[in-house]
């Protein structure tokens, strides 16, 4: 496949292949199709390898109708850094413009022990409790669909992350309250190219503030670069979110913008 030239969208391609996803190439886009979580939305999405030249969104949006038949929401990245769709043609389709930045480092981040109350622990991919533990801090941080749709569609994630875990492509970690709870959790995934990607870095709403994600992420990067031999640890953020503050001060690095055409439903 040709190289894609965001280091987001290429680590989550590489991701996707080992949890069951498949790629379907075309010169001037992918399909990205999920068979095992059909709900997963950016698992079942097109990317497109040059912004949409103005007045054709409309097309595009055909184009992921015809690969998805099935879908409520769509979902359209785009490879290139200097996309700049326009909102006034987007919106009127029913899609949003979505602008994300990868940010990158070289292992180790800055360090950040863990604070009193908490330790931090490799989960077992065939822990079976500890899973659905996990899926439980997962509906903390927004629910799409209804509550049970968004719960299966977790689980289906977590099994194709603990899949690669059993496979030795990378690992889970999280910290946990005395009592085993667990209320901060991320994944680091070997990604291709000597990258490492982190996936899903949340913290229990009650438990923000006290610098669980950045000892986790510190936890995270050392094992990518010791046991996967990274060379790069790739994360993605929004640019105006709260927490890429906490990644810059872990130690990342602004690389690309990333865009994106989205409808959850």
């Amino acid at each position: 496949m040709t190289p894609l030239r965001s280091p987001g969208y290429a680590t989550d391609l590489v991701l996707l292949g080992r949890e069951g996803g498949q790629v379907e190439e075309h010169d001037d886009h992918l399909v990205v199709r999920t068979p095992a979580n059909p709900t997963y939305h950016w698992g079942n999405s097109l990317l497109l390898r040059r912004a949409p030249a103005p007045g054709t969104l409309a097309d595009w949006l055909e184009v992921f109708r015809a690969a998805h038949p099935g879908a409520r929401h769509v979902a359209i990245g785009i490879d290139d850094p200097a996309a700049d769709p326009s909102p006034e043609e987007a919106v009127p389709l029913g899609v949003e413009v979505e602008r994300d930045l990868v940010l990158t480092s070289a292992p180790p981040l800055a360090e950040a022990p863990a604070p009193d109350g908490c330790r931090l622990a490799w989960l077992d991919p065939d822990d079976d409790p500890a899973w659905e533990r996990l899926v439980e801090l997962e509906m903390t941080d927004g629910i799409v669909g209804t509550e049970e749709e968004h719960r299966t569609f977790v689980r289906r994630r977590f099994a194709g992350h603990r899949s690669a875990i059993r496979a030795g492509h990378g690992g889970w970690c999280a910290a946990l309250l005395p009592d085993g709870t667990p209320v901060a959790t991320l994944g680091i995934f070997e990604a291709g190219a000597g990258r490492a990607r982190y996936q899903s870095v949340l913290t229990h709403p009650d438990h923000r503030r006290r610098g669980l994600a950045g000892a986790l992420l510190r936890l995270a990067g050392e094992y990518a670069g010791r046991s996967l031999a990274a060379r790069e640890l790739v994360i993605v953020a929004d640019p105006d979110g709260p927490a890429i503050g906490l990644y810059r001060r872990a130690g990342f690095a602004d690389h690309t913008p990333q865009v994106a055409l989205y409808r959850p439903a």
